[in-house]
């Protein structure tokens, strides 16, 4: 019997970073207002904190659906897909500056003058996109790891979606031009 639902588990993804830091502020001016409240938010930052990522690619009924994770439950919403449905894995590459102050622009809209490389920041995603039979195009996900955009793409290629890695092409142009 085929394995039908395909499971890709990021883990710790840091996905509700931002939601779990803001409970923890929550918690901290709480502890004027009530005893037992920076608790309860400071658990519930814990939970955010702990929150697990990952995609399911239903092989057989063509469906996927990118999940989190927290206190033991599962959620996300699935995404049905066709075998006309076209999936690419393409490197996104995101620089930003931040300034002293804390703010952060991307690259593109501001360049100030750097003396020093020590205030650039740089993501490098390998993100899993599909394209429906309009030309609209869907992120199914944004993996931080390279193998685990590979085994997602090779899952949407079993369901029998035409597939195209750009990064592996990109790499084979690159030795190819070294020679």
């Amino acid at each position: 019997m085929e394995k039908q639902l395909f499971v890709i588990k990021e883990g710790f993804s840091n996905t509700y970073l931002v939601h779990g830091v803001a409970a923890l502020i929550i918690a901290g001016f709480s502890f004027y207002i009530s005893d037992y409240l920076p608790f309860v938010f400071t658990g519930i930052a814990i939970l955010l904190f702990l929150a697990v990522t990952g995609v399911e690619i239903d092989e057989k009924n063509r469906r996927y659906r990118k999940y989190s994770i927290i206190c033991g439950m599962k959620w996300g919403r699935w995404m049905d897909f066709s075998e006309n449905d076209k999936v690419y894995l393409m490197l996104s590459i995101e620089t930003m500056t931040v300034f002293p102050g804390g703010h952060a622009f991307p690259l593109s809209v501001i360049t100030p003058t750097n003396f020093y490389n020590g205030n650039k920041s740089k993501t490098i995603t390998y993100d899993v996109i599909m394209e429906n039979e309009q030309c609209v195009r869907l992120i199914v996900n944004d993996f931080s790891r390279y193998k685990d955009a590979q085994s997602a793409l090779r899952s949407f290629q079993r369901a029998g979606c035409p597939v195209r890695n750009k990064v592996a092409e990109k790499i084979s142009e690159n030795r190819k031009r070294r020679r």
